[in-house]
């Protein structure tokens, strides 16, 4: 008995890895296996563009650059609603603060270069460069439950 609840163990794994790959998602999405989805910017928008998928709005606290005149779910009638993918720079929590200073300034003024920004925008991510205390807070509050 102990082989076969292994067996589909294992499919219902390998089925559960399949669902969570974007691509397969905007396939069942265009195909109608779908009502509706949570997916990227980023991996979104081409099919958008395209006609196949309709975006109903930006999960981000604030309208977003890459999909301008969508609205926030916030503003669409749940207030207060927030979710984004977050990402940053990190170092071994025992580096001087003289450099992660440095390296804040450096990140800061690279992410202000008009053609940083264009790549960004143009692969569908806004990127925002914040004061390292900004970024550590936001890190805690998505680990508070």
């Amino acid at each position: 008995m102990f082989p076969a609840c292994r067996l589909h163990v294992i499919i219902f794994v390998a089925m559960f890895n399949r669902l969570n790959t974007k691509e397969f998602r905007c396939e069942c999405m265009i195909n109608g296996q779908m009502q509706i989805m949570f997916i990227t910017t980023a991996a979104g928008t081409p099919h958008v563009k395209a006609g196949r998928l309709r975006a109903l709005a930006v999960t981000s606290a604030q309208p977003s650059a890459p999909v301008p005149g969508l609205p926030t779910i916030s503003a669409t009638g749940l207030p207060g609603y927030e979710s984004i993918n977050t990402h940053g720079i990190f170092a071994p929590a025992k580096i001087p603060a003289a450099l992660i200073n440095r390296l804040n300034q450096e990140t800061v003024k690279l992410f202000s270069l008009p053609d940083i920004k264009e790549r960004f925008l143009n692969a569908d991510i806004e990127g925002v460069g914040s004061a390292p205390e900004v970024f550590a807070a936001a890190i805690k509050s998505e680990m508070t439950v």
